[in-house]
């Protein structure tokens, strides 16, 4: 439906049973105040739990539906000691498949952009062995601490990896 004014035209963007609710709102009786109340506190709500149920992140979902299985790194946190500036830092860390099911990485996320990941996309069978890559870009001079997590088909869901070092200055 469309209602006009003088000048334009605007297209509904509500049911009209909105419309009388919201011009009903306005009654004087405390009863059906509340009884109003109510019904926009519920009806928001169930907004706010469809948008929230709608948007749950599709990684989770994709986790929570499949068998679990165990993933060992040989080291979860690597030390880059002193590195040039401007000069990557490459570093692999190496896993196994430890459990009976097919390893599947869904993700892997470096916490910063001066982080760089490369990982097998493809499921590991169990007993076999893979490795992601990392490089690190040391544009600023100093301490870093940088943290990689890995999204999987494991019971704890994520591993953290960490690498630091120290981008030492100019000479």
């Amino acid at each position: 439906m469309i209602y006009k004014s003088t000048s334009e035209q605007v297209v509904q963007f509500a049911p009209e049973w909105w419309f009388s609710f919201v011009r009903n709102f306005h009654i004087n009786d405390k009863a059906n105040q509340a009884k109003h109340l109510t019904t926009v506190v519920v009806l928001v709500i169930i907004a706010f739990m469809t948008v929230y149920f709608i948007t749950i992140d599709g990684r989770d979902s994709e986790i929570i539906n499949k068998k679990t299985t165990t993933i060992s790194f040989d080291k979860e946190e690597i030390n880059l000691g002193l590195i040039e500036p401007d000069c990557e830092a490459k570093v692999d860390f190496e896993f196994e498949n430890a459990g009976a099911e097919m390893l599947n990485i869904y993700d892997v996320v470096p916490s910063c952009g001066c982080t760089d990941v490369d990982y097998v996309k493809k499921p590991i069978r169990p007993g076999r062995n893979g490795t992601i890559t990392v490089v690190y870009n040391g544009e600023d001079v100093g301490y870093f601490f940088k943290t990689i997590k890995v999204y999987a088909n494991i019971e704890s869901r994520v591993v953290n990896l960490t690498i630091k070092g120290t981008v030492r200055e100019n000479e």
